[in-house]
Parts: C-alpha cells; sequence; structure tokens
C-alpha cells in the first residue's frame, strides 16, 4: 500500500507483468496507478506480488509446461521470464514474500491446533 485510492469511482489503472516462475509458481507483479496526469506522471499506489501454483486436473503442474501447452507460448518468450531471476530488487522480493510465506504458514499451523478437537 502506498497511497489511497480514491475518491470511490475514481479511475485507476492496473498494470500487471509476470515477473518470474520457477519448476512450481509463478509470481506476477501488479502495480496500482491513477493514469497519467497533464505533465505525463503517475505514481504507484498499491502494489501486489502474487505467487501462483498452475493446477491442471488435481494436480500442480510445471507453470513452463502450462504456457507452452496451454498458452502456446513461444520458447524463447518463456526463457526471457525464467531469465528475470537475475533481477536483484525482484529476487529480494520472491526472498521476502518466502520468508513471510514459511511465517504465515507456521501461524497457521499453530492457529489450527488451537481450535482443533483434542
Amino acid at each position: 500500500y502506498r497511497r489511497e485510492i480514491g475518491p470511490f469511482l475514481n479511475t485507476f489503472e492496473i498494470h500487471t507483468h509476470l515477473a518470474s516462475m520457477d519448476e512450481r509458481n509463478l509470481w506476477a507483479y501488479h502495480t496500482f496507478r491513477y493514469p497519467k496526469d497533464h505533465n505525463n506522471n503517475s505514481k504507484i499506489l498499491a502494489q501486489l506480488l502474487v505467487q501462483a501454483a498452475v493446477v491442471h486436473k488435481g494436480k500442480v503442474i510445471n507453470p513452463q509446461e502450462f504456457l507452452q501447452k496451454f498458452l502456446h507460448l513461444d520458447p524463447s518468450v518463456i526463457k526471457d521470464i525464467q531469465s528475470s531471476h537475475g533481477n536483484d530488487l525482484f529476487h529480494k522480493k520472491r526472498t521476502t514474500f518466502g520468508d513471510l510465506e514459511s511465517l504465515l504458514r507456521a501461524s497457521a499451523a499453530e492457529d489450527d491446533a488451537t481450535f482443533s478437537p483434542k
């Protein structure tokens, strides 16, 4: 969260790109912005980093397989996405996201144990 997106019904844009992937996950990066002003400025209002697993017929499949088989993406495009791992800033975001995910899983397990019948 950077700034309020308001007032209600104010126009804003969402920019999304597939930021990275590995053998199990895709990471999509979303930025929320107001349209550019008369000075051609547009600041980020909010950012989202989404980690997603691709599921087909109840099983997690490799994102690369999904992109090739179902979206018919050229392998060179997929390679470019995979090479985005080299972006230091994005790598830091992914690492922090992974740390947060581990903490949330541990917290959820602890909370589930509290509310489960013994």
